[in-house]
């Protein structure tokens, strides 16, 4: 590796990895019922400060974690927080940035960032972050914040970093990352459909611990624009979701707003006319961060090796958030897609019951048949409240219209 590599793979891996000590606290906004506020500045080994780094405040309540991150300035801020300690993480490598910050109601701690020895790497063996491919924590399998080696059920996750480098644009892709978990489709590209424990969970997953049903010939399979990760319970677990086969169930964890400004724009291509782009826009709606949102947006036209099959999928994702006060915080999420699915029924079989011997291309369709205009709104409102002592209170609500009409449908109804 040349000396420039070298010296440029040292700051990146010492930005990512900054101690942050709170030195001081002092009076914030006036209305302490807005909580406490912690702010910070992130800087590089040469004091400039690093612009974009992400920044985490997990506190001792069970409510997940807060995330932002540091703006042109390498400042970042968390209002809203309930008193208590809470601890620091940053950058890439997401590394424990020095003691816990103490937040005290109607205060703010502030937190300066220099570096700290206990958290550089004295070897440096690339010139990129290490990639976050495991993760610590994990709510789908107890529906609290707790993490996977104190969890006493089976339960993997396919984090953020793992769907960005896999660049995956349907729930299967990551799904196959789990062990046991076997993706399965009837060839209709309107649903997802999983055998977990040689258990066919029929197009049930899950949203926010939320049940999804879609075992139908219509509408689109799940959308990955605002997918933040995926978590995957092996093992009856009704007791918590109710009426759920005893093999598993796929939980997907949307994203989320955050506090500070973050944009972002990805253009996909791929084989037989295949593109797709998409765009997440995230940060507050005023100077007081009790008012943030995030709009993802994702449009994909596609063919197919079959003949006579492609797609088209536009969706938009936005969402609003509000935290009324330390203790409260209510989340709007919204969903509108519309395009056109074709059905594919795939190969006929032949009399003895075996795939007929034709060319895998082969469509016994009309070029016309089987395509469906789509169009699916769905709404979600969830709300959450600390009452302090661990204890916190979620609700939430969600419905759902979906209209597909299939105008000319054939099917194959024997052998060849």
């Amino acid at each position: 590796m040349r000396s420039g590599a070298c010296r440029a793979a040292a700051i990146a891996s010492f930005a990512a990895s900054l101690l942050l000590v709170p030195v001081r606290a002092r009076s914030a906004d006036p209305d302490a019922s807005l909580g406490g506020r912690i702010t910070g500045t992130v800087l590089d080994p040469k004091g400039n400060p690093v612009a974009g780094a992400p920044v985490e405040a997990s506190g001792a309540a069970p409510a997940a974690p807060r995330t932002s991150a540091t703006d042109a300035r390498g400042k970042f801020r968390f209002d809203g927080l309930p008193p208590g300690r809470y601890r620091i993480r940053a950058g890439d490598a997401h590394c424990v940035l020095g003691a816990d910050v103490e937040v005290e109601a109607g205060r703010e701690s502030v937190v300066e960032g220099v570096l700290g020895a206990g958290c550089r790497r004295e070897k440096v063996d690339v010139a990129a972050p290490a990639p976050r491919y495991s993760a610590i924590d994990a709510t789908t399998a107890t529906k609290t914040d707790t993490p996977i080696m104190e969890t006493p059920v089976s339960v993997q996750v396919v984090p953020q970093q793992v769907l960005q480098d896999q660049q995956a644009t349907r729930l299967d892709k990551a799904v196959q990352n789990v062990s046991g978990v076997i993706p399965v489709t009837a060839g209709f590209q309107s649903s997802d459909d999983y055998v977990i424990r040689g258990f066919d969970n029929f197009a049930v997953s899950y949203e926010n611990g939320l049940k999804l049903d879609e075992y139908t010939v219509s509408g689109f399979y799940r959308d990955m624009a605002n997918v933040e990760r995926v978590e995957i319970v092996k093992g009856p677990a009704s007791v918590l979701y109710g009426q759920a086969e005893p093999g598993g169930l796929v939980n997907v964890v949307t994203k989320k707003p955050l506090d500070a400004p973050r944009y972002a724009f990805e253009l996909q291509a791929g084989s037989f006319g295949t593109y797709r782009g998409t765009i997440d826009a995230t940060g507050p709606l005023n100077e007081a961060h009790s008012l943030l949102y995030r709009l993802n947006l994702s449009y994909e036209n596609a063919g197919s090796f079959r003949d006579f099959v492609s797609g088209e999928r536009f969706f938009v994702f936005p969402t609003l958030q509000w935290k009324p006060g330390a203790a409260d915080e209510v989340t709007l999420e919204l969903k509108y897609a519309n395009g056109f699915v074709i059905g594919d029924n795939g190969v006929p079989f032949a009399a003895d019951g075996r795939p007929a011997d034709v060319p895998v291309s082969r469509n016994y369709a009309e070029p016309d048949a089987n395509r469906a205009p789509t169009t699916e709104y769905a709404l979600k409102l969830g709300a959450t409240h600390d009452f302090g002592s661990g204890w916190s209170l979620r609700a939430a609500y969600r419905l759902e219209y979906r209209k597909s009409p299939t105008p000319n449908g054939q099917f194959y109804q024997g052998p060849a």
